[in-house]
C-alpha cells in the first residue's frame, strides 16, 4: 500500500483484509482485485499469511491490459506476486537434457486376454512431433504396417532456439518460447542461467546474464517470446546453458551445451633443444622476443624434456588414432600408429605397467566427455582445445588408447578396411567412391614401407596391397613421362616422393628395364638440383640415394642436413 496509485487495503496485516484498485470498478458492489501468487490464485487471506520479506517483486494490471489477459472476471484489476521461494524451486525445475532425433528400441511386446498388444519406450525429450512407424509379421510372412503421429508436449514448455555454436566476445540475444497448452492464463517466472561446460562453475556475471529472470504472462493456447542479451566471456569452451519456466505447479526446462569457438588463430613456434650431459646451450625465440602486436594474447609457453625420446613418439600417436574422416590415408594413419603403439607397449613393459596405473586412477567424467558431439567440434574448430587438460587427465586419455587388448582389435579391423578401400587396379582412391588416386597410394604405400623396415617380421600382412600396388605406381610413372616427357627437367614434391616409395621395395620387387632407365635420370637430374629442395626433400632424397647405392651423396646430404 502506498507503492502502487490508487491502490487500498483495508484490514489488520495477518487478519482478514480487503484490496482494492480505484478506477478499475465501480465503487459499489465486489470490486476485490484477483491475486495471483506464483501464478497460482490466492484469496486475500491467503496473501494475509505471507511476510513482506518473503516476498520478492509484484506489479499490477489494472483497466484494459488486465482485462484483455484474464477477461471480464478481472475488471477489477490484477497483482501479480512472485515469492523468494518461488525463485528458488525455479533453479531446481527438471531439465530437458536428450534431444536424439530418433528413438529406435526393441520392442516387449505384451498382449492382454482380447489379445491387444501393450509397449512401451523411451522417446527423447524434444518437444515436437514424431512418426511412430510399426511393422509386425507372423510365421506365415503376413505383415502389417501402422504409422501414426505423436505429439511430446506439456501443458507449460519452454522451446528455445539457439545458434549451432558461438564465438568468444559474440553480444548475443538468446530467446526461448514459453507455451501455455492450458486453458487458463498462466503467469510464470523464466529463468537463463549459465555454466562453463568444462568445469560446472556458474558464469552468469562475466557474461553479462545480470538481468537473468523475466517474469511472463500467457494466454491460454498461446505462446509468448522471452530473451536474454548475454556476452560470451573469453577463454571459454563450452557453454552450458539453462533455461527453466515454473508458473504455479507447472515447470519446464532445457540443458545443453553450446560450442564456443575461439575469435583467434593459434601460432606456435617450436624449437628441439638437443643438450648433451656437462654442456650447456642458449636458445632464442625470435618471434616471441621481437613480436610488436597489441593484440596478442599469450597461450602457453611448454618446456618439455626427456631422457627416452620414444615418451615423444608415444605423445604423438593419440593425433593418428583419432582423425575424424574415413578416407583411405587417414584409415592407414590409424593402423600405422595403432600398430607403432602395440610394440612400444608389447616390448616395453615398464610402459605397460604406467599406463596401467593410470587406467586406474579414477576421476569423474566432464561434460565434453559425456558430449561427444561437442567434443568432435572441438577437436576440428578449435584443436589446441584440449591442451589446457592437466597432466593427470591426458595420461589417462593415453593409457586408454594404448590398451592392448583395444589396439590388437582396431589393428586388425582398420587392415581389413584398408584392404577393401584398395581398387582392381591397384591404387587406393582418396574417399571412398573416387578413382585412384596416385599420390595416396604413394603415401600408403611408403608408409608400409616404414612398418617394413621397423617390423620385418609382419611383412606378408601387406602383401595383398604391395603386390597391387607397386606395379600400379610403376606403370602410371612411366604414362607420366610419356604424357610429358619435359617431366625430369622440371622436379616435383609428387615425383621425389615416388622415388622415395619405390626405394622401400628395390629387394622384393626389382624394377623393369625401362623403369630403371627412367629412374637413372631422374636421379642424375636431382643430384644436380638438390640444395633448391626443401628439409623433408632432402631427407627423402638422402635415404633414396642410400637405398639405390649411391651412398657417397647420402653422405654428402647427411651432412648438409646436420
Amino acid at each position: 500500500m502506498g507503492q502502487v496509485p490508487g491502490l487500498q487495503v483495508t484490514g489488520v496485516a495477518g487478519n482478514s483484509q480487503r484490496i482494492i484498485i480505484r478506477g478499475s470498478s465501480s465503487i459499489s458492489g465486489n470490486n476485490e482485485a484477483l491475486i495471483i501468487v506464483d501464478g497460482v490464485p490466492m484469496t486475500t487471506a491467503d496473501l494475509a499469511k505471507f511476510k513482506a520479506s518473503e516476498i520478492e517483486s509484484f506489479s499490477v494490471l489494472k483497466d484494459a491490459s488486465a482485462t484483455a489477459l484474464y477477461g471480464n472476471r478481472v475488471a477489477n484489476g490484477v497483482i501479480l506476486i512472485t515469492t523468494k521461494k518461488a525463485l528458488q524451486e525455479l533453479t531446481q525445475v527438471k531439465t530437458r537434457t536428450n534431444f536424439n532425433e530418433t528413438a529406435f528400441f526393441f520392442p516387449q511386446l505384451k498382449t492382454d486376454r482380447e489379445g491387444k498388444i501393450n509397449f512401451s519406450f523411451t522417446s527423447p525429450e524434444s518437444l515436437t512431433r514424431w512418426k511412430l512407424r510399426l511393422l509386425g509379421h507372423n510365421k506365415n510372412f503376413e505383415t502389417g504396417y501402422f504409422q501414426n503421429d505423436i505429439v511430446s508436449q506439456k501443458d507449460i514448455m519452454v522451446m528455445p532456439n539457439l545458434p549451432r555454436f558461438v564465438r568468444e566476445k559474440d553480444t548475443l540475444t538468446i530467446a526461448t518460447k514459453v507455451v501455455n497448452m492450458t486453458n487458463e492464463t498462466k503467469t510464470g517466472i523464466a529463468m537463463l542461467l549459465l555454466f562453463d561446460a568444462t568445469n560446472g562453475k556458474t558464469i552468469d556475471n562475466i557474461a553479462l546474464n545480470l538481468n537473468n529472470r523475466k517474469d511472463f504472462i500467457c494466454k491460454p493456447k498461446e505462446s509468448i517470446s522471452v530473451s536474454w542479451t548475454i556476452t560470451i566471456p573469453e577463454n571459454l569452451k563450452g557453454l552450458q546453458y539453462k533455461i527453466v519456466a515454473k508458473s504455479g505447479t507447472f515447470s519446464d526446462g532445457e540443458e545443453n551445451i553450446l560450442p564456443v569457438l575461439s575469435n583467434k588463430i593459434l601460432i606456435t613456434e617450436s624449437i628441439p633443444l638437443w643438450v648433451r650431459e656437462n654442456s650447456k646451450k642458449e636458445y632464442i625465440f625470435e618471434n616471441l622476443k621481437d613480436n610488436t602486436s597489441n593484440t596478442i594474447q599469450n597461450h602457453s609457453f611448454t618446456l618439455e624434456y626427456t631422457t627416452n625420446p620414444i615418451w615423444f613418439a608415444i605423445q604423438s600417436l593419440p593425433y593418428l588414432m583419432e582423425f575424424e574422416h574415413e578416407c583411405a590415408e587417414q584409415t592407414f594413419a590409424r593402423y600405422y600408429a595403432n600398430t607403432i603403439a602395440s610394440e612400444i607397449v608389447t616390448k616395453n613393459p615398464k610402459i605397460a605397467s604406467l599406463f596401467e596405473s593410470y587406467r586406474n586412477e579414477k576421476t569423474p567424467k566432464s561434460k565434453l566427455e559425456i558430449n561427444e558431439e561437442l567434443k568432435s567440434i572441438l577437436l576440428a574448430e578449435t584443436p589446441w582445445f584440449f591442451d589446457s587438460e592437466d597432466e593427470t587427465e591426458k595420461n589417462k586419455q593415453l593409457a586408454y588408447l594404448f590398451d592392448l587388448a583395444t589396439l590388437k582389435n582396431k589393428q586388425d579391423q582398420t587392415l581389413e578396411k584398408l584392404e577393401a578401400k584398395l581398387l582392381p587396379s591397384g591404387g587406393f582412391p582418396w574417399f571412398d567412391g573416387g578413382n585412384e588416386n596416385p599420390f595416396i597410394s604413394q603415401h600408403i604405400l611408403a608408409g608400409i614401407g616404414h612398418l617394413n623396415a621397423l617390423f620385418p617380421n609382419d611383412k606378408t600382412k601387406y602383401n595383398k596391397i604391395i603386390t597391387k600396388g607397386i606395379p600400379f605406381l610403376d606403370q602410371n610413372f612411366i604414362k607420366q613421362y610419356e604424357v610429358n616427357q619435359t617431366l625430369f627437367r622440371n622436379y616435383s614434391f609428387y615425383d621425389i616422393h615416388y622415388l622415395y616409395m619405390r626405394s622401400f621395395f628395390i629387394k622384393e620387387y626389382p624394377v623393369s628395364t625401362k623403369l630403371d632407365s627412367l629412374l637413372q635420370v631422374q636421379l642424375k637430374e636431382v643430384k644436380k638440383n638438390w640444395l633448391t629442395y626443401s628439409l623433408y626433400q632432402k631427407a627423402q632424397l638422402a635415404l633414396l640415394f642410400n637405398r639405390f647405392g649411391d651412398s657417397e651423396m647420402a653422405k654428402k646430404m647427411t651432412t648438409h642436413l646436420k
